[in-house]
């Protein structure tokens, strides 16, 4: 708020890439595997009701530090989308890729409008915990992102401090 006023900025943001999906646990368990070199294993999920498949190879990764995340990100050859690149890739750009105007730049959610929570797997309404990654299709935004609104956080390479890493989205983490 700027004198009791909501504000907004553009920024430019060069091209960039990011994955379509949550890292499952399946694919983190092939850097993990390396565990004995890396010092970086996979996490161990507790075995509460909530949490009972969270596990699974289908599932997000969850419960690892920003320190975990960056390097398997670079052990793959990437690295966390900052926090602005997170953003635009769940509530598009001021044009979206298809040349059309983004009527909801400014949206919460990558969805919305309308609000519609049953499209995300948040802690709400009956929802007991993580899901496949493959069960967040309908939290997509405008360019086929999915699971951003839902389901896990989500680390950037973005800070507000030196040790204050952002995570973004989900609910589970």
């Amino acid at each position: 708020l700027a004198n009791g006023r909501w504000f907004s900025r553009r920024t430019f943001l060069p091209a960039f890439k990011i994955d379509r999906t949550e890292v499952s646990n399946a694919a983190y368990a092939r850097f993990a595997a390396m565990a004995s070199v890396t010092g970086f294993a996979m996490p161990i999920y507790p075995t509460n009701r909530e949490l009972e498949a969270a596990g699974r190879g289908d599932f997000p990764v969850s419960g690892i530090s920003w320190h975990e995340a960056s390097a398997y990100c670079r052990w793959l050859g990437k690295s966390l989308p900052s926090s602005q690149e997170w953003q635009k890739a769940s509530r598009g750009g001021i044009v979206l890729r298809d040349g059309a105007p983004n009527l909801h730049p400014r949206r919460n959610a990558p969805w919305w409008p309308p609000k519609d929570v049953s499209k995300a797997n948040i802690n709400a309404g009956g929802v007991t915990g993580p899901t496949s990654i493959r069960e967040t299709e309908r939290d997509v935004g405008p360019y086929d992102v999915i699971g951003q609104a839902g389901n896990v956080q989500e680390w950037t390479n973005s800070s507000r401090t030196a040790t204050d890493a952002i995570a973004r989205g989900g609910d589970w983490q």
